[in-house]
Parts: structure tokens; sequence; C-alpha cells
């Protein structure tokens, strides 16, 4: 109790980044007490300390958590390795003092023992003999001392990044390496420095490097600190990965901002999926950066995302190969007055992968090309109407098709009226729209597969059906192009449209879209031939030459690695560990799977087994706080089996919760106001 009564003191009068709390509680029975009562709170716990048995002659001694590498493992096993004192390192047991109430596997916090002599293991241990005259002065005052540098490890433990990643830059000129005649430093200052340098990338902390140099942290962190002065390292937030540590995710930061985003962007977000409305309330992070199916946010806090840029980073955020194309190409220049070669090699690129598609015209967004398409079905027709199918949620911004949603504000009601819907698998419902607008209906629309699987059948019937009735079939590949096949959906179900667009996949984030499709059509675009010319698709960034060298290489590595493969496995993955959990969770009517393995997404029902946002709301808020970011359960080719194998841990939490909320009433549970729709009339 001195001791931590000291340290309390010593920490008060300081300016420090991380919150510190102090339990004087009796063992065993006051550690159960104190979770017992705060249970809704003790996940914000980023790392603790058992105090205990700390004034004995003995060697300090650390029992890690249960979790064995969270920070504060790797924090005093950092120090104890420095100390140049004799130590001892235990690993996780079931039995000792309270570290094992914290550990348990109902809160697994991050917490250890930090001791000298662990209880029970010296010969005074429940004599007369442990009394005040076993407590020695300097055996206090030497695991102060230790306790003071923990401290400060987690304190300094931050996470930088390289800015200008490719070779060294020259330290020489800015002082920070030896030359003739010039500044000095100790070697151990200059190997400082090249570590901190190297491995500055986001991912590692200060206390990584440190760990992998074999330096102490206070050197890495001189260095840091030089190379930062130097405009050489950039810091990013968090200290470490609070999926290591088990930190509380807080969102200080994004909800602060996101006043500023409202009152500067209408809706808060320049893609309605991605607003605020989207999200549980206080648990919308704004992102900063992402590594691969990793994001940060405003607050540094990191998680396991899925979705993945609306399903169209299929890689991986920041893939190497893809930002390398891109960077070389922008170096040597995005824009010109005359086309650039790279336009015609990606073009190439992808017919070579569409099968069925003869020509293509890039555009920079999904909508660009649907409306495209209907425009060309128009032209090449002479007809008005447009088919669509009603199950399929989104195919443009366009007033074409925004007028037949729950917002069509601001669109005339004569363009409302010129789309028509038909069914999914509904062959029958098609004829009919033919037979009530006999020669009218320039094209039918429709995605290869939502969540509901196709009738083989009704795709087969398709082609037949249109040109029988003189009309175009587009197929909507946004979400099947790339993901279900190489060559999208139609190579997946062997099925030829006559124009097929593409965007969401094709170039890993960056802005590409595609419309390709029969040779007859498409060059009613161009500037040859005798039939009246349509404006198809002229777009000042449509040959945007850097994303255009990201869709290469994106589509170069489908060619060449197992991506569709690895899609699929991964999500099977996924799905059989989510589903154990419904079945343990007894949720089988409740919460539900849907969509094929490479591209699932889940639905939330509430007792009645009706469509729930409040439970949607729910599981997003728990999900959240465990370090995964899930509006979907979309997979890229970046998840692991170790983050599918994270994320289900995450998702069975998440469930006991939801399956809690059902038992007990959501108003236990949920923090904020449901999720909405995002096509709906009114606020």
């Amino acid at each position: 109790m001195a001791l931590a009564t000291f340290l309390a003191a010593r920490l008060a009068g300081r300016h420090l980044r991380l919150s510190y709390r102090f339990l004087f509680i009796p063992g065993a029975i006051g550690a159960i007490t104190w979770l017992a009562l705060n249970e809704e709170t003790v996940s914000r716990i980023r790392a603790g300390l058992v105090v205990a048995c700390v004034g004995d002659p003995g060697p300090m001694t650390y029992k890690k958590s249960r979790r064995g590498d969270a920070e504060i493992d790797r924090a005093v096993m950092h120090v104890l390795r420095h100390s140049g004192s004799p130590f001892s390192l235990r690993e996780f047991t079931p039995y000792g003092y309270d570290e094992r109430q914290y550990c348990s596997p109902g809160f697994n916090l991050p917490v250890g023992s930090l001791t000298r002599t662990p209880h029970g293991e010296f010969t005074q241990y429940h004599t007369s003999a442990d009394n005040p005259d076993f407590v020695r002065p300097e055996a206090l005052e030497e695991s102060l001392r230790t306790y003071l540098k923990v401290v400060e490890v987690m304190e300094r433990n931050r996470t930088y990044v390289n800015p200008n990643p490719k070779c060294e830059p020259q330290l020489g000129r800015r002082g920070l390496y030896s030359s003739t005649g010039g500044q000095t430093h100790s070697s151990d200052d200059q190997r400082a420095i090249l570590w901190a340098l190297n491995f500055s990338d986001g991912d590692h902390t200060l206390l990584d490097i440190a760990d992998r140099s074999g330096m102490t942290l206070q050197a890495i962190c001189h260095a840091a600190d030089r190379l930062r002065d130097q405009g050489l390292l950039e810091m990013v937030e968090p200290v470490s990965s609070p999926d290591r540590t088990g930190a509380e995710r807080t969102f200080e930061r994004s909800n602060a901002m996101g006043l500023r985003f409202h009152e500067t962007i209408p809706g808060g977000a320049h893609t309605y999926a991605k607003g605020d409305d989207q999200f549980p309330e206080h648990f919308a992070p704004y992102i900063v950066s992402g590594k691969g199916c990793r994001v940060r946010d405003a607050d540094g806090n990191e998680f396991i995302e899925y979705g993945m840029g609306l399903r169209s980073v299929t890689l991986g955020h920041a893939h190497p190969r893809v930002v390398d194309a891109a960077y070389r190409q922008m170096r040597m220049g995005s824009n010109f007055v005359r086309p650039a070669t790279i336009e015609l090699e990606c073009a190439e690129e992808l017919l070579k992968m569409i099968g069925g598609a003869e020509m293509v015209k890039f555009g920079k967004n999904g909508s660009d090309t649907t409306s495209a398409a209907v425009k060309l079905s128009r032209a090449f027709t002479g007809r008005d109407l447009v088919a669509i199918c009603a199950e399929h949620p989104f195919f443009s911004v366009d007033d074409w098709f925004i007028g037949t949603t729950a917002m069509p504000a601001g669109i005339p009601k004569a363009t409302q009226d010129l789309t028509v819907k038909f069914h999914f698998n509904d062959a029958e419902s098609l004829r009919q729209l033919f037979r009530t607008h006999p020669g009218r209906i320039a094209c039918v629309m429709l995605e290869v597969e939502k969540e509901i699987p196709p009738d083989r059948t009704f795709l087969k019937e398709l082609p037949d059906i249109c040109h029988e009735n003189g009309a175009i079939l587009i197929l909507d590949e946004m979400i099947t192009g790339f993901r279900w096949h190489n060559g999208g959906g139609q190579a997946f179900y062997g099925i030829t449209p006559d124009l097929s667009t593409f965007g969401k996949g094709i170039a890993n984030g960056f802005s590409v879209a595609a419309l390709a499709g029969k040779r007859e059509i498409m060059q009613l675009g161009g500037i040859r031939g005798e039939r009246e010319r349509v404006f198809l698709l002229s777009l000042t960034h449509g040959g945007e030459t850097h994303s255009l060298a990201a869709a290469l290489a994106t589509m170069r590595t489908y060619r060449s690695e197992p991506v569709i493969e690895t899609l699929w496995s991964r999500g099977e993955r996924l799905a059989r560990g989510v589903e154990k959990s419904i079945r343990e969770h007894h949720l089988e009517k409740n919460f539900v799977l849907l969509g094929k393995p490479c591209c699932l997404v889940y639905g939330t029902r509430d007792a009645e087994k009706k469509p729930s946002q409040e439970l949607r709301t729910l599981f997003l808020q728990e999900t959240i706080r465990r370090g995964v970011l899930a509006p979907s359960f979309v997979v890229s080719y970046s998840h692991t089996e170790e983050d599918i194998d994270r994320t289900v841990e995450c998702v069975h939490e998440a469930l006991g919760v939801y399956r809690r909320a059902l038992d007990e009433g959501i108003g236990k549970y949920l923090k904020g106001r449901p999720v909405k729709p995002v096509f709906r009339r009114f606020s």
C-alpha cells in the first residue's frame, strides 16, 4: 500500500497521456467485488498491474497476463531486461494472486502481477515473521523505480510512420549521422536512428522497435524525436493495437469531429452508406489510415474492417503492388491533353478477363457506367423505358434510378415514370412488363446475384426474353465482378450480357469503373460510323493515369495470385465460426448470414423474427467495442485466418449480448438511437 500510495502521488504531479487508477482492495474478494460493480466499464482498461510483495529482498518477478503478449507484458519485460538486476519471468497460470480474477475468461483483461518474491514462496509467508521487519527500504525503492519505468514505457510507446519510406534520406546534412569533419554521434545513436527510421511503418510501435533492435526504449524514443523534428517521421495514433492490449475504444475525437463534418458536408459524409445514421451513436469512428484489413481512426483505435470500402478494396488497404504502381505512374503524370498509352493497356487487360466483352469505356464511379449503359440502350433501341430488378437496392445516383426509391425529391414525375420493375428469379414478371409496355422497354438491368441465389433457369432465360422483345440485357457487376470469379458473376454462372458494368473491385479502392459490352452497341459512343452519335462518357478524369495503373496492378494480381479462391475460403471460415456461435446462443431465427462466402452480409431479427434496426445497432455497437468494424462480413484478400478467428471471438461475445438483449430487453444494452435505412423519405 505504501508503494502504491507513493506511486500515485508521483504520477499526480505529472502531465500524462494515459490516465491511471489505483485500487486499494483486499485480495480475491476485493477484486471480485470491484469487477462485479464495474462490469460495464472494465473493458476500458488498457493495462493493469497487481501490486503485492514489493518490499522483500528477493528479485523482481513478473507474472504475465493471460494474453501473454499484451502491451503491459511487453513493457514490463522490456524494463526488467534492461534493468541490470536479476529478475524472473513467469507465464500466466490460473492460480496465484488477484491477477487470476482480472484475467478470468469472462474479462480477460491485460493485467499482470509485478512483485518481488511471489506470495506463498517465502518462508515467512503467513507466519509471525511476516512483519514490517521483513520489508527492506532498498527493495521498496527498487520496486518503485521499476514501476515508474513501466509507466514511462507505457507513456512513451507511440507509433510513427516514415512518410518517405523508399530508401534512406540524407541524414548527414540533417546532423543525424556522422560525417568527416562534421557533427559526430555515437554508434548507438546512429544505430537507433536507423532502426527507428526503417521500422516506423505505422505497424511497429517504438517498443516493438526497441525489442527487435535490442536497444532501450529510451534510445529509440530519442532517435524518433530527432527524426520527427527533421520531418522524417510522423506520429500515428494509437500507441499500440487495441486488439493486443484490449484497451477500450473511446471516440472523443471522432465525436468532436462529427459536428464539423455535418457543418461542412451535407449528411456528414460523401457516401450515404458511410453516414453517422448507419452506425451506433457515439460508436462512429472517422478513419485516418488503413493497411491490409485493419484501419485506425482519429482516436487511435484499430479495427479489423469488413466491407472494405463498400466492397471496393478487394486486395486490402494500401496493397503494396497497387500503391507502388500508382506511385510510379503519378511520378510520370496523371492527366494529359491526349490519351495516355496506359488507357489502352488497361482496357485490353480488362477485356482479357471479361470474356463476352468487345469494347470498354472507363468512368470514375459505378453510376457513370450504369447511366451510360442506359443511354446506350435507349439510343440503340430507340425506346425510353428502363426495367430494373425490384429486389436490388442500388444502381445509380442519377434520376432514372433514384426516382424509383424512397428519396425521389427533386426528380420530375415524368422521369420517375420511365423506370419500371420486375422481380428477381421471376421470369414471368419480366415477360409481363414487356406485355404491359410493348415496344417501349430499352433495357433490362439487374445484378447477377445479391443475397438470394439466382435460379439458373431464370438466368438462362434472361437473354432470350430480352432479345425476343428487342431489349438490351445489362448485368450490373459492381459487386459480383472480381469477387465471384475473375470473369465476374457472368463467368461464374455462364451468362453473356449485351452490356455489363464494373467498379468496386477493379482498382482496389482507386476510382475506376468500366462499361464493357458488345461492339455493335458500344461503338455508338465512338466517332466512326454512320449512325447518330451518342454522348457516352466524356470525363476529364476518366483516363486518370495513376488510377488506371492501380487497376492494372489489381487485375494482374487477380490473374497471378489466388485472390478469388482466398475470398471464398476466408468467407467460409468466417461463416462456419459465426454459425457455430449462432447455434450456441440459440439465435438461429434472430441472426442470419446471407449471401455467398465471398460476399457475406447478415440480418438482425427481433423476438418476433422481424427485421430489427435496433438489434443491428446493438450488434454493431458490441463488435466495434471489441475492435471489429463490420457493417457486413465482406472479406478481402488481406484477411488472414488469424483475423477471421479473432473476429469470430468478438462476434461470439457480441452475440452473447444480443441474446441477453432479446431475453431482457434491448433498452438495457443499447446506448443511443438505432441506425436507419439509407433510403427513407425524411431524416
